[in-house]
């Protein structure tokens, strides 16, 4: 019951922490994108599509244990 739950609750925090903080890189990578040039662009494409990866995993991670803890 209530102790299930309150775990719940810790994992969709700890959930929605680390998906705030991959957006956050994510809008740093594209400022230095604006201003990159050559391979160091080609770098910073492969990393936000990295990022965009983990992003969408979080966000249906997020969206589950939000399902789970209500």
């Amino acid at each position: 019951g209530a102790k299930a739950a309150k775990g719940k609750g810790k994992k969709l925090d700890t959930a929605i922490k680390a998906l705030s903080m991959v957006k956050k890189e994510m809008k740093t990578l594209v400022n230095q994108y604006k201003s990159a040039e050559g391979e160091e662009k080609q770098k910073l494409v492969s990393d936000l599509k990295t990022k965009t990866n983990i992003k969408k995993e979080l966000e249906a991670l997020v969206s589950k244990l939000e399902q789970d803890v209500v």
